[in-house]
């Protein structure tokens, strides 16, 4: 097993990946981002949220993917169907806090880990 990555390293993998997307690193909440990634690794291990295990894989699978439908949004109300773990909802609600979020489950473990997500992280409009 490889070296879990520190807070700054995955700080500087989003910051690097939100670049290669065309986005501006200064203009996300990376802090933000970085918590969620640990958040999720440390309830992904008791609660087989995701198959993806590893924060530095965390990253690319989850955060970046969801920013990179960040330019495809459009309205103020999003809705995100089956949205599992938070993805790509709570990751799009923390990039755009001014829209309001609906983020939708059928897994009851998987809700409970968002609820988590939203007391901890406090995206703004997130229901």
């Amino acid at each position: 097993m490889s070296k879990p990555l520190s807070a700054e390293q995955l700080a500087e993998a989003i910051s690097a990946g939100i670049s290669a997307l065309g986005q501006e690193p200064a203009r996300h909440p990376l802090a933000s981002y970085v918590a969620y990634v640990q958040l999720l690794a440390q309830w992904n291990r008791a609660s087989n949220l995701t198959a993806v295990r590893e924060p530095g894989n965390m990253v690319t699978h989850h955060v970046l993917d969801s920013l990179a439908a960040l330019p495809y949004l459009r309205g103020v109300h999003c809705l995100d169907v089956g949205t599992g773990a938070g993805l790509p909802g709570a990751i799009l609600a923390l990039a755009e806090p001014k829209r309001h979020w609906v983020l939708l489950d059928s897994n009851r473990k998987k809700i409970r880990f968002v609820n988590q997500v939203v007391l901890e992280l406090k995206p703004a409009h997130v229901q």
